[in-house]
């Protein structure tokens, strides 16, 4: 299920993307592709020191609900952008 979730996390932006560029703007549609990569610049350094605090499989088993809540927040968005 976390290699689906990334997948998802990775990919939802092609499928959705002239949609949304055109609601947001090129700017801002910008920023929606570059979070991924700038959260995973800047989750490094507390993610490494809970895998050698408490474990890689600790670690992941709690990444699991903010992973997840993320998720919910996406699939159960409404629609605020203005056209």
């Amino acid at each position: 299920m976390g290699g689906f979730a990334l997948g998802n996390v990775l990919a939802w932006t092609s499928p959705t993307g002239p949609e949304l560029a055109a609601k947001l703007g090129p700017t801002d549609w910008a920023w929606v592709g570059a979070l991924m990569a700038l959260g995973g610049a800047v989750v490094v350094i507390p993610i490494g020191y809970l895998i050698d605090r408490i474990g890689r499989k600790y670690t992941m088993l709690g990444l699991v609900l903010p992973f997840t809540g993320g998720w919910a927040f996406i699939a159960w968005a409404e629609d605020s952008v203005s056209a």
